[in-house]
């Protein structure tokens, strides 16, 4: 979403507009590939691997036009990401692998999904905070700087 706003920004509309039709076929085509072996999960992957193709295409077709952006800080914040959501995945995963997940009552599956997203982000926090993430850091700020304005 970020990189089309540039693209508005520079007044062109169309670039965005094309590549979101790219990336529908695409998508399509991934979710008749990705459902089969994957079900509901390959239909999740599909989706995701379209975001992440328009987002790189995107912003090679903005380097090409204006040059100057800094992909290493923006690699270096991808990978704190992905280790924080990883390190949040692995942490769902010994959950649901511990069978957290399967009780017939519904209340307590409610009260374990509310702790598991509890849990999940701490986990993903910490290791945000022990990668120096400057989105987390960023994120701080706004919620320290919303919180205030509520005192007053």
């Amino acid at each position: 979403r970020n990189v089309n706003q540039v693209f508005n920004s520079m007044k062109d509309t169309r670039t965005p507009a094309i590549m979101a039709v790219v990336i529908m076929v695409i998508n399509v085509g991934l979710c008749y590939l990705l459902a089969g072996p994957m079900g509901n999960g390959g239909i999740a992957a599909a989706g995701s691997i379209g975001a992440l193709v328009n987002v790189v295409i995107l912003y090679v077709i903005l380097h090409r036009r204006i040059g100057g952006l800094d992909a290493g800080r923006i690699i270096g914040s991808l990978w704190k990401i992905l280790l924080a959501t990883a390190a949040m995945a692995g942490f769902l995963m010994i959950l649901v692998g511990q069978g957290m997940f399967d009780v017939k009552s519904r209340p307590l599956l409610a009260l374990y999904l509310c702790l598991a997203i509890g849990g999940s982000v701490v986990v993903y926090v910490a290791v945000a905070r022990l990668t120096r993430s400057p989105e987390l850091a960023e994120f701080t700020v706004l919620i320290r700087r919303k919180l205030s304005r509520r005192k007053k």
